[in-house]
């Protein structure tokens, strides 16, 4: 979200369904200089899946522009097993219908590619697998091992 909101995006939502996430994402914002006075960025408690949360948050323009996300970045946040349909029913929900999803997954917690992968193709996502740059590795946020098994998905309708 920082990374977006830098580049110049329109409207940046980040999300995530731990309210103690959402309050230290607006300080991080904050620290690195980025307002949340204006219509451009918006920090929001939102719990995957389909139903009344997800309509009310679609429904909601000062969050979701009309005929939905033309991009959505989620990176590392799939650490049970039960949630990649969640998340990528929300993912269909939100996501315009030329619009496309890009998700970097670091098997955690027996969340492996393969769950992912199929997941993804359940939710009728067309999934194309790109290339993992390994030139920086490791990382200070996983093991070196955690990050040669990353993988990145662009999804589309």
């Amino acid at each position: 979200g920082i990374v977006a909101a830098r580049l110049g995006a329109l409207r940046v939502v980040i999300t995530d369904g731990d309210q103690m996430s959402v309050d230290l994402c607006v300080e991080n914002l904050k620290e690195n200089g980025i307002s949340l006075d204006g219509e451009c960025v918006h920090v929001e408690r939102l719990l995957w899946g389909a139903g009344p949360q997800i309509e009310a948050f679609a429904s909601n323009v000062e969050l979701s522009p009309p005929g939905g996300f033309d991009v959505i970045i989620a990176a590392d946040v799939m650490y049970k097993s039960e949630l990649p349909p969640l998340l990528f029913e929300t993912i269909k929900a939100l996501l315009s219908s030329n619009g496309a999803a890009v998700l970097c997954h670091l098997v955690r917690a027996g969340v492996t590619q393969e769950l992912v992968m199929n997941a993804a193709q359940e939710a009728g996502f067309d999934v194309t697998v790109v290339p993992m740059p390994t030139e920086h590795l490791p990382h200070d946020y996983c093991t070196e091992d955690e990050a040669k098994g990353g993988q990145i998905y662009l999804l589309r309708h």
